[in-house]
């Protein structure tokens, strides 16, 4: 297959930034607001499976956006990964901003019944993600449903993984182990970039397919099992990769194997492409 060209991904570009007012909830940050939630200062990141107790969920509520707020109504989800069930939680209305809110692993458990988690049925892989709805002054109510491009740039939410210490972070070299899609052979002074613990951004995912442009992605580490969010950084689902089998953390040389697969429903003929190339820290 040829290789992808510039041009391609421009259009790919330009139709991910066109948006139907219509539909988008949040139209303009001129005409509203959003809430954000930023880590306090002994926010741990993720729930500690080695050590529960070593661990602290402290952040900051406030608001992004012109338009006075009201109140935010702040809600916790808690996701259980073996079963992929749900529970949604209301704890409380802020109406003073900034505010922060701290719990202990035992108080954000309380939050929940025990029919639904506990200390001894937490698993790697659950998590407890922290969002919000706002109240407007003028008496609009927004419940979410942001834009790739807000979700990637604002803290509109915070998820808490049930995992373990990770610092992948730093400068890799890139080098292709497998792939006929147009992928260079080498791809020095990569960077994986911590967004928060145990999630992280890379520099480039595509291994160059697209000829000069760079696609950032996302992904979570949860004890060494690598999971990519659902769309790109910048392209949202027009970019879509899975981590097959042999996406691996070496954990003696720190090198990471990345096995991807483009997948539904990513545009413009990538869907059923595989690359695998190494990530080598320097």
């Amino acid at each position: 297959m040829k290789k992808f060209t510039i041009y391609m991904l421009a259009l790919i570009w330009v139709a991910g930034a066109c948006r139907d007012d219509e539909k988008s909830p949040l139209p303009d940050f001129t005409h509203a607001s959003i809430p954000v939630f930023t880590p306090g200062e002994e926010d741990t990141g993720f729930i500690d499976f080695n050590d529960f107790d070593a661990t602290t969920v402290s952040f900051n509520v406030d608001k992004l956006g012109r338009a006075d707020v009201e109140h935010i109504d702040v809600w916790i989800t808690y996701q259980n990964s073996e079963t992929g069930e749900n529970q949604t939680v209301n704890y409380a209305t802020v109406t003073t901003l900034p505010q922060l809110v701290e719990f202990s692993i035992d108080e954000l458990l309380a939050l929940f019944p025990e029919e639904v988690v506990t200390r001894d049925s937490l698993s790697l892989g659950d998590s407890f993600v922290v969002g919000g709805n706002v109240m407007l002054a003028d008496g609009r109510y927004l419940t979410g449903g942001y834009s790739t491009s807000v979700s990637a740039n604002d803290p509109v939410q915070l998820t808490y993984n049930v995992a373990c210490a990770s610092a992948l972070q730093g400068t890799y070299d890139l080098t292709l182990v497998s792939g006929n899609s147009g992928e260079v052979g080498a791809l020095p002074g990569q960077t994986i970039a911590r967004i928060s613990p145990g999630y992280y951004e890379i520099s480039d995912i595509t291994m160059d397919i697209f000829g000069g442009l760079p696609v950032r992605y996302r992904f979570t580490d949860i004890c060494g099992r690598l999971i990519p969010d659902a769309a790109s950084v910048e392209f949202g689902t027009q970019i879509v990769v899975a981590f097959s089998e042999g996406t691996a953390v070496d954990p003696v040389t720190g090198e990471i194997t990345f096995a991807i697969e483009y997948i539904a429903p990513s545009c413009c003929g990538l869907e059923g492409i595989k690359t695998v190339f190494k990530a080598t820290p320097r």
